[in-house]
């Protein structure tokens, strides 16, 4: 049986305005899921979510 306290961990591939609008939102919401990476091909984008969030970033080639 799944531990009920247990969060279902989500990486977000890309970080465009679908993941930014609604994805990621939608996920903060949720009392059982928690975001923890972000893998993207933009170093300014990375920072921006790793400033904002506290993710870990990815780049592609990682």
């Amino acid at each position: 049986m799944p531990n009920a306290a247990a969060k279902i961990r989500y990486g977000v591939v890309a970080g465009g305005s679908i993941s930014q609008a609604a994805f990621v939102p939608g996920i903060g919401q949720a009392d059982n899921s928690v975001m923890t990476a972000l893998v993207t091909g933009d170093p300014q984008k990375a920072t921006v979510w790793v400033d904002r969030c506290g993710l870990k970033a990815y780049a592609y080639e990682d």
